[in-house]
């Protein structure tokens, strides 16, 4: 059986983890101090950060977005395309039922 925490245990733990959260936000602020006083002695402007992070950030957010669209594999005479993926179209379906077989539409 799980152990119940009481209260005032639960106060502690809380109160800990604040103490946590404040200790890594001085260290966080400390490491940005730190950051802008080696760009200061660099003589590094906030646009050249932005201008080196941007373009990182915009490839890899083109990377990840850009995919290749698919091939189409049929069309029929009326203009109808479908790439053989998913639930397969209406169109086709209907020709079928007419007695048509699929490999006629093949590109």
């Amino acid at each position: 059986m799980p152990k119940r925490l009481t209260e005032a245990a639960i106060r502690k733990q809380i109160a800990a983890l604040q103490q946590k959260l404040a200790k890594s936000s001085r260290a966080r602020v400390a490491a940005v101090r730190a950051i802008a006083a080696q760009m200061k002695k660099h003589a590094i402007s906030l646009e050249e950060v932005r201008e080196a992070l941007g373009a990182k950030v915009a490839s890899v957010k083109a990377a990840s977005r850009t995919r290749a669209k698919p091939k189409v594999k049929y069309r029929d005479d009326k203009g109808n395309t479908w790439t053989g993926r998913g639930v397969s179209p209406r169109w086709l379906l209907a020709a079928e039922k007419a007695g048509r077989k699929r490999e006629e539409f093949l590109i």
